[in-house]
Order: structure tokens, then C-alpha cells, then sequence
């Protein structure tokens, strides 16, 4: 006599409903609750992890150097507010985020709409004042008005931070030129524009240990998320890289 075989049926979920891993039920997780961190199931009353407040998306406060990851309700909001600490800080995943990087002290802030046209910008943490490489490329040539009409995209190359007991620095070099440097502890954004379909970028821990990505078959009007990823056996960043469009 032949054995039934069970298959596989697809869950019917509504928008908002998820399944209790301990005892199966369906609920429907109210407007009030998509945020919290965890819920508490109404059947088996077990708390448990609410999978529609993640969005696999994580942010570093630049105050108190927190990691958090961003709610999918929030994702596209320029600006939000640390849990920890309170303080409010951009979105760098925002549509409307619009990165801008300090030549001389490296730190990153958001570029309001009403700055995109100056010819020079002055940086809120150190003072100095640079051209606009959003208006004007390497060359001096305004990227809003090129034959496209589009604005060359930037690579932006994320670091979640790494525990150790006294901070050692991160140095990224774009085609054997330092780019920035960063402290590793905290872990880092940096915005390197695009300016040809191809990117050498190498990334030195601590002065010593260096990894570097061929990065190949890049569009010059697109934006790239690079993730990058810490290799505890071998003490450095990981050859592993993780590539995405966005915006």
C-alpha cells in the first residue's frame, strides 16, 4: 500500500499577520505595535520576535555609537532618533538622503535639497570649506548637466563596527588613493562617487592588514550599497562582500 505523502500548503496571510513559532497561531499585529521589538502572542501568551518591525537595514548613531536596525516603517524617513540616546540623526537609506563627505575631517552629513546647487559648502564639524562634488566632478564639470541628465552615482561602503579594546583605524583607498579613515570600533560610511565602471578599493586594518575588492561592471548613474564584513579567524576585513543597487 503506498504511503500519503504531505505537501507543502502556502499560509493565506493578510497584510500585518505573522505566525507564532511556538504554537502556530495567525495573528494580526496591530498599527500600535509594528515598531516594538517583540510581541506577545494572544493564544499561547509567549513573547516572541516581531518580524515586521525588521527590515535587515542597520544604522549607527553617530553619538553614542549604538548599531540599530531600522524598522520598515521608518526606512524612507530622512531623518529618525536613536533609541539609546535620543539624539536624531539622517537616514542613509532615505530617498531623500542626499550623502555629503568632508575632504578634510571625513565626516559625513546629509546635504539639504537647498545646498545642491552651491559651488562651495562649508563642513559642520571641522569648518572647512570645499567644493561641491555633487554640483562639480573631479574635473570641475557640473554632473547635473551631463548628457544624460542624470548625476553620477556613489558607492556607499558600510561597516557595522568590531569590539575591540582600544579603537584601531580603518583606511580605504580608492584606486591606490587614501579615500578616508574611519574608526573601526564604531564601524563607518563612506561615499566614494562613481566616476568610471570600474573600482579598485582596498581596505587596511590597523595599517597592516589589508583586503582589497575588484569591483567590475558598475553604471555610472546608479547608486551601490557595499557591506563589508569583519574575518575574527583571520583578524581582518573578510574577502566576503555583500553588493546592492538602491534608490
Amino acid at each position: 500500500m503506498a504511503k500519503s505523502q504531505n505537501k507543502a500548503k502556502r499560509l493565506k496571510l493578510d497584510k500585518n499577520d505573522i505566525v507564532c513559532p511556538n504554537c502556530r497561531t495567525i495573528l494580526n499585529v496591530s498599527f500600535e505595535l509594528i515598531n516594538e521589538d517583540y510581541i506577545q502572542c494572544d493564544n499561547c501568551e509567549k513573547v516572541i520576535d516581531n518580524p515586521l518591525s525588521k527590515s535587515g537595514k542597520f544604522i549607527v548613531c553617530n553619538n553614542c555609537g549604538i548599531n540599530h536596525e531600522l524598522p520598515k516603517s521608518i526606512e524612507n524617513d530622512l531623518n529618525i532618533t536613536c533609541r539609546d540616546c535620543g539624539q536624531e540623526m539622517a537616514n542613509i537609506y532615505s530617498d531623500k538622503y542626499n550623502p555629503i563627505a568632508c575632504p578634510n575631517c571625513f565626516n559625513e552629513a546629509h546635504l539639504g535639497e537647498e545646498f545642491l546647487g552651491d559651488n562651495n559648502l562649508i563642513c559642520p564639524f571641522c569648518g572647512d570649506e570645499f567644493k561641491n562634488p555633487i554640483k562639480e566632478s573631479k574635473w570641475g564639470e557640473d554632473k547635473t548637466n551631463n548628457k544624460k541628465g542624470k548625476t553620477n552615482g556613489n558607492l556607499r561602503v558600510s561597516f557595522g563596527g568590531q569590539w575591540f579594546l582600544f579603537d584601531s583605524k580603518t583606511k580605504i583607498f580608492v584606486n591606490n588613493e587614501l579615500h578616508s579613515t574611519h574608526s573601526t570600533k564604531k564601524g563607518f560610511l563612506a561615499i566614494i562617487p562613481i566616476e568610471s565602471n570600474s573600482i579598485q578599493l582596498k581596505v587596511v586594518l590597523g595599517g597592516i592588514k589589508s583586503t582589497v575588492f575588484e569591483i567590475d561592471e558598475l553604471n555610472l548613474g546608479t547608486n551601490y550599497f557595499l557591506e563589508l564584513f569583519y574575518d575574527d579567524f583571520r583578524g581582518r576585513y573578510s574577502n566576503d562582500f555583500n553588493l546592492k543597487e538602491y534608490g
